[in-house]
């Protein structure tokens, strides 16, 4: 797990997640509110794909996270990778009910390659 979120406003304009992702050189972003949502970077393809990104925002772009307790198994992360059909899990305090870290295909990776012979 990556320590920390980044994260926007729901009605911030595609155009400046974007940016955001870019600046930070990361693949989503955690978009405040309740449900928690993301946009992924794949999100933000789509969005070049179906037109209007100028007008759009992360609210209308973004996809419900799934998301993970700091106790759960790598193994359910990826299991709700596979069932969401993302890249990215958020970690969620569970007395907090906010982002703590995010899970991603990376991650998985780097722990089947250091757990291997």
């Amino acid at each position: 797990m990556h320590r920390g979120v980044i994260t926007c406003r729901p009605d911030l304009p595609v155009v400046a997640v974007a940016r955001i992702m870019a600046a930070h050189r990361i693949h989503c972003v955690v978009v405040e509110g309740s449900p928690i949502g993301v946009v992924t970077d794949a999100d933000l393809a789509a969005a070049l794909c179906a037109g209007g990104m100028e007008s759009r925002t992360a609210t209308e772009i973004a996809g419900l996270a799934a998301t993970v307790a700091p106790s759960d198994k790598l193994t359910r992360a990826g299991e709700l990778m596979v069932e969401f059909n993302t890249t990215h899990v958020l970690v969620v305090d569970a007395r907090s009910g906010r982002a703590v870290g995010v899970v991603s295909v990376l991650d998985i990776a780097e722990t089947l390659v250091d757990a291997a012979p």
